[in-house]
């Protein structure tokens, strides 16, 4: 598992719900063994405006250059305050390459001691910079993840709007194509109550309010209204031949010209709305 970035560290320790109070310090600490060197300390507080960034800046700075005139790698410690406590409540561990030279100048004797110091000299050298290697990959692969993990993010948000616009789309569509089913059938219900109502008036006044053949033609109008495509030869074989020719005319008729009024709704929604609002 990769190493956490010292600024990473510091906005976590910052924000952190399970501390109480507030930071109020950091102290940074140089490791030896068991002993422990204060290096720099910085107050946290009002007026103080650091960022995370900010203060991994200003502590690895301090780190490297107290550790310059060192050889190998130093470990420092990273130490976190809250309120008013004297110890510590939370750490972080790191370290820095120091810049002396490994000889210093000075040249091993040609004895057997002199061999083994060369020999534990060229190792702590070897070792150092296979060290350096490794936190240089180290820190190049934590801000690829960082970088990754922050593409994915911005991925998942725009998948999660590309989302609900479609849905919102679809619902949209969903509510126009039950507007215009409804605006027909209104008009269809309202139509075919028109055509019926001279042979209702007759019917109910007991007299010929309106003539026959007015009643006779409604009738006909309300059938072709409400017959179904595969009804019309069924009904149409019910009659000789010349009068089922013509049936099946005025029926066709009535049927393409419910097809034409529906398309017409459809790409004038507006209209038939505010027609069936009129009625």
């Amino acid at each position: 598992m990769a190493r956490k970035p010292l600024d990473i560290w510091i906005k976590e320790a910052l924000t952190d719900p399970d501390k109480d109070g507030q930071v109020s310090a950091f102290s940074l600490v140089h490791v030896v063994g068991i002993k422990e060197e204060e290096v720099h300390t910085c107050k946290i507080g009002p007026g103080r405006n650091w960022t995370p960034q900010d203060l991994a800046k200003l502590f690895k700075n301090k780190a490297e250059t107290f550790a310059q005139d060192m050889p190998s790698m130093q470990t420092f410690k990273l130490l976190g305050f809250w309120g008013t406590d004297t110890e510590p409540r939370a750490k972080h561990m790191f370290t820095v390459a120091g810049q002396a030279e490994e000889n210093h100048g000075v040249t091993e004797p040609p004895t057997k001691e002199g061999r083994i110091m060369q020999d534990m000299r060229v190792t702590e050298a070897v070792v150092k910079l296979a060290m350096q290697q490794s936190q240089q990959l180290l820190n190049v692969t934590n801000q690829v993840l960082i970088t990754m993990s922050e593409r994915l993010e911005k991925s998942e948000q725009r998948n999660v709007t590309a989302l609900e616009l479609a849905e919102k789309v679809i619902l949209q569509k969903y509510e126009q194509e039950i507007k215009l089913q409804n605006a027909q059938l209104m008009r269809e219900t309202i139509e075919r109550g028109m055509k019926l109502l001279p042979s209702i008036v007759n019917r109910i006044s007991g007299q010929e309010v309106f003539p026959q053949t007015v009643e006779d033609s409604a009738l006909i109008d309300a059938i072709a209204a409400t017959i179904k495509p595969d009804q019309i030869a069924a009904i149409s074989s019910l009659f000789p031949p010349e009068i089922a020719g013509l049936l099946m005319a005025r029926l066709r008729r009535a049927e393409e010209q419910r097809k034409k009024e529906y398309n017409e709704m459809i790409v004038r929604p507006s209209e038939v709305e505010e027609d069936v609002e009129k009625h």
